[in-house]
């Protein structure tokens, strides 16, 4: 996690299985070029299954062209962004676009954080 005082936003994902979290990481789509490419290889190694989250705040989309095709794969849709300090989250599923819990937002600036939810149930189903 960023320290607060860090003014360049930071993209984080979650991978999650049965509710518990496998792995996180943030890239500065905003503040450094590879940055794109990075969160893509990241995209790219979760396995097809899973839920992941993604939050934006402030503007980290000056470099994420490289991962718009990586971004699709979780069921992502374009328009990321608002403009300039908008916000942006998003909850999808690796592989699966029309996962029916999938759930995307943004908000402009001034406008505050976006804010999505999402209630599941987390446990394994029984098997007779």
């Amino acid at each position: 996690r960023p320290p607060r005082s860090t003014l360049f936003p930071y993209t984080t994902l979650f991978r999650s299985r049965y509710g518990k979290l496998v792995k996180r990481a943030s890239f500065d789509t905003h503040g450094h070029a590879s940055s794109g490419s990075q969160m893509a290889k990241f995209i790219n190694k979760i396995r097809w299954g899973r839920i992941v989250l993604i939050a934006v705040q402030d503007d980290g989309f000056k470099y994420i062209a490289d991962a718009t095709a990586a971004l699709a794969t979780l069921g992502a849709t374009e328009p990321y962004t608002l403009g300039f300090r908008s916000s942006w989250a998003f909850i999808g599923m690796k592989g699966n676009n029309n996962f029916e819990l999938k759930r995307q937002a943004a908000k402009p600036r001034y406008k505050g954080p976006t804010q999505i939810s999402l209630i599941m149930n987390t446990q394994p189903s029984a098997v007779y």
